[in-house]
């Protein structure tokens, strides 16, 4: 799985889903810890990932 850092713009996420491999993640440059996913469906789509701390929690909790 290939970790790629680009700024989020509409060019960068349709190329990125047109190219992309199945399972690989893009980052965004100016948002730490948020990421994009492509994934493996009948119609394959972009998810958004972030990571964000829980208060008492030792690990980050990610939300997609």
């Amino acid at each position: 799985m290939s970790r790629k850092r680009v700024e989020f713009t509409q060019y960068s996420l349709d190329k990125f889903l047109n190219y992309g491999q199945y399972n690989e993640s893009l980052f965004d440059t100016d948002i730490k810890n948020l990421e994009v996913r492509k994934r493996k469906t009948p119609t394959p789509h972009l998810s958004f990932i972030t990571q964000i701390k829980v208060k008492g929690e030792p690990n980050p909790k990610v939300l997609s």
